[in-house]
C-alpha cells in the first residue's frame, strides 16, 4: 500500500494467516473503499516526534516521554538496529517494544533541549 495504494491489499487474521488478498481497491463500492482506506491510513500513519520531554535508561532500555504529531506519548525502546533505523531522508524510525513506530525528524527541526537529550542518549 505504500507505493501502490490501491493494489494488492492483504487482510490478515494473524501474522501467519491471510484471509484474503485484494487485487485492486477500486473494484469495491465507495463505502468499502472508504472503510479500507481509513484503516490503512490509521495503520500506516507514523507519529512524528516534535519534542522530547525526557529520555532515560534503566538497565538497557530507553524510556521516552515525547510530544508527537498525535499528542503526548511515552514508550520504551531497546537500543538495536532493529529498533532504531536511519532513513534515507535523514529521519530516524524508532520502533518501540510494542511495535509502535515513531519518526524522529532531523535534529535541526527540534528544540535545543530535545536535541541535547537525544545527543546524550544516542552518542
Amino acid at each position: 500500500p505504500l507505493h501502490h495504494p490501491n493494489e494488492f491489499i492483504s487482510v490478515l487474521i494473524n501474522p501467519d494467516h491471510e484471509l484474503l488478498l485484494l487485487d485492486d481497491l477500486t473494484d469495491l463500492d465507495a463505502e468499502s473503499q472508504r472503510a479500507i482506506r481509513q484503516s490503512l491510513d490509521w495503520f500506516y500513519t507514523v507519529p512524528t516526534i516534535t519534542r522530547v520531554h525526557s529520555l532515560s535508561y534503566k538497565l538497557g532500555p530507553m524510556y521516552w516521554r515525547v510530544e508527537t504529531s498525535h499528542g503526548e506519548r511515552e514508550f520504551v525502546l531497546y537500543w538495536s538496529s532493529e529498533h532504531i533505523v536511519e532513513l534515507p531522508s535523514g529521519e530516524v524510525r524508532l520502533i518501540d517494544v510494542s511495535g509502535n513506530r515513531y519518526t524522529l525528524p532531523e535534529s535541526g527541526s527540534l528544540d535545543e533541549k530535545s536535541r541535547a537529550l537525544i545527543r546524550e542518549a544516542l552518542i
